[in-house]
């Protein structure tokens, strides 16, 4: 006999007491619609107040494109596809740009207030169970709250460079693609002329740091060779003496050898081939040292040359401007969450109110 496959039906009762109709949703919101305005009222008050301990920040963005040499050709890899030198490259730079070094020039060639605001954002103290209650909140109940976080201007002047470092970087965003030379700058901030002008600073010593540390590559490089090239003209003019000189005492040995006869000339002979030889070994050392000298001459006319040259391994696209609009959830969203809650949870408590009502009436 076949096995008969038997499916529990729930009853109806069971049914209706875990679900309900859209006629009984909107019956129950229309009489109970004073507890749903309520509960959405809470709810978008909780939600404002929520919105208020949330500090809005700001993402200013700027762009760099990388000057890599594989960039500089018409030449490119297999279905364009970058070489590992060239992802090499590209970390390289995004590393260097959020490196201590960098940050720290940034930090110092920021104007004086933007520098205390950001010393302001950073090392800020004095916190206390006031500083997660909202700002409306904070200034009702103590009114010194905001005042006393603004540090001095000789407080500002005193803080530690490392914890404002440390907080730069850890708001900083440099990233790369990978399927292109651009390079995304980000910061974060409360405020938006703050991230702006941090960005752009930022963005704008990594270029000069580049350019100054190729330049005093190739200054040291000059000086290296300039003393290498002195030190070579030295031995040049001392082997070109010693061949002149050895060329002339062979010069002088032929003329002599001419008015001699029997083993006397023999024995001249032999000490001018031996002359004639060292004299040729002579100049073939000045020839070389000459040739030596003549290429580091050249190194040094080129690394003199490439001083005035723009250095910087990338050039900036876009500059960072102060965004107009807070990244990430906005107070508006808040709201909208929180309204949006509040009637969902309005409309199930007179759902529920409305069928124990009409359960009891049954009854």
């Amino acid at each position: 006999m076949l096995n008969q496959v038997r499916f529990d039906i729930p009853a109806p009762s069971d049914l209706n007491a875990t679900s309900f109709t859209l006629t009984e949703l909107l019956v129950a919101i229309r009489k109970y619609k004073l507890m749903v305005v309520a509960v959405v009222i809470a709810g978008l008050g909780c939600s404002y107040l929520v919105s208020h301990t949330i500090t809005p920040r700001y993402t200013a963005e700027a762009v760099l494109v990388a000057d890599l040499p594989s960039s500089r050709i018409f030449d490119v890899a297999p279905e364009g596809q970058q070489s590992a030198a060239d992802l090499l490259a590209m970390r390289t730079i995004v590393e260097t740009i959020g490196a201590p070094p960098i940050i720290e020039r940034a930090i110092q060639k920021l104007p004086d207030d933007i520098r205390a605001m950001l010393a302001n954002t950073a090392l800020r103290k004095g916190s206390s169970a006031f500083s997660a209650c909202p700002t409306v909140l904070c200034q009702a109940l103590m009114p010194s709250a905001g005042e006393s976080q603004i540090p001095e201007e000789s407080e500002v002047s005193s803080h530690d460079v490392e914890r404002l470092i440390n907080h730069v970087s850890g708001w900083l965003d440099v990233a790369n693609g990978g399927r292109s030379y651009t390079i995304q700058v980000r910061y974060t901030s409360e405020d938006p002329m703050l991230s702006a002008a941090i960005t752009n600073t930022l963005v704008n010593e990594y270029l000069a740091y580049t350019s100054e540390r190729k330049r005093q590559i190739y200054v040291q490089t000059g000086s290296n060779l300039s003393n290498k090239i002195n030190s070579l003209k030295h031995e040049l003019q001392s082997a070109e003496r010693n061949a002149q000189m050895l060329r002339e005492q062979v010069r002088i040995q032929e003329l002599r050898s001419g008015a001699l006869t029997g083993s006397k000339q023999e024995q001249v002979i032999s000490d001018n081939a031996q002359a004639y030889a060292n004299a040729r070994e002579a100049e073939r050392e000045a020839q070389a040292i000459a040739a030596v000298y003549e290429r580091f001459l050249l190194r040094q006319r080129e690394a003199e040359g490439r001083q005035d040259l723009p250095g910087a391994d990338a050039w900036l696209l876009s500059v960072a401007r102060p965004p107009l609009k807070p990244s990430g959830l906005g107070r508006s969203l808040f709201l909208g969450l929180g309204g949006v809650a509040g009637f969902f949870i309005g409309a199930s408590c007179a759902v529920v109110r409305f069928r124990r009502k009409r359960d009891a009436a049954h009854e």
